[in-house]
């Protein structure tokens, strides 16, 4: 009887141990592929060439993983927060470009921008990321990507400007390290895709980083004049954010 008794509840702690076990890799788990530590998602945003481009020629900061920290749990708990997760690049310096001639030159004070980041998904590892440059119309990223590990992250959305019947494509980046009360070594920008051939826009595979000049991006209250504004397609199908075009013009 008492080997019976035992053998009861040796099964009934494997069977606990067992369900205990499974439910934390459940918890840990992601639904997002990942090649080079870099999500699927990401890959087939940019392709490797422009990879390659943001990493090597422009020297932004990739953080690969596929476990990113929580920035806008992280942000929203700070005691200094206000109201949402929003963090200020002040100053705005650039950092590198490679855009032909390029008006702006490395070191160069850009307008102050400002980052948002809401609904954080990291089973399936997006995040709406936005940022206006102060002054100009925001880039509103809804199911932006996500990747890191521990507190560095980065994130990259897309951003799509509507010409009269062309669709110019790019991608909005930032990539640091998740503080008490901001974002650490804060690099930003965006590199275009497809630029349509508009003047206007800096060419396609072109792009520019920026840094926090005082490398340090503090905690600020996303401006009023920062809500969403939609552009529809001539069909009445698609409705997209009309995204600010200051960080892609040519000047």
């Amino acid at each position: 009887m008492y080997r019976y008794r035992s053998t009861i509840v040796l099964l009934i702690s494997i069977v606990v141990l067992s369900i205990f076990l499974f439910s934390c890799k459940s918890g840990s788990s992601v639904n997002v592929e990942f090649e080079d530590g870099i999500s699927i998602p990401v890959i087939d945003l940019l392709g490797e060439d422009l990879l390659n481009v943001l990493e090597n020629d422009l020297g932004f900061p990739i953080y690969r993983g596929n476990n990113p920290p929580n920035v806008e749990a992280r942000l929203l708990s700070a005691s200094s927060a206000i109201g949402q997760a929003t963090v200020m690049m002040q100053p705005t310096i650039l950092e590198t470009t490679n855009v032909p001639n390029d008006g702006i030159q490395p070191g160069g004070r850009f307008r102050d921008t400002l980052f948002r980041f809401s609904n954080q998904d990291n089973k399936n590892l997006t995040v709406d990321f936005d940022r206006i440059v102060l002054g100009s119309n925001p880039f509103l990223g809804e199911n932006s990507h996500i990747i890191g590990e521990g507190k560095n992250f980065s994130v990259f959305g897309r951003q799509l400007d509507i010409v009269e019947q062309d669709t110019v494509v790019s991608v909005n980046f930032l990539s640091g390290t998740i503080d008490d009360n901001g974002i650490r070594d804060a690099f930003g920008g965006i590199i275009v895709i497809d630029d349509q051939g508009i003047g206007i826009f800096i060419p396609s595979g072109t792009g520019r980083v920026f840094t926090d000049g005082d490398g340090f991006a503090e905690l600020e209250k996303w401006p009023s004049t920062g809500g969403v504004s939609i552009h529809k397609f001539d069909e009445g199908i698609d409705v997209m954010n009309q995204q600010s075009k200051e960080s892609l013009k040519i000047e």
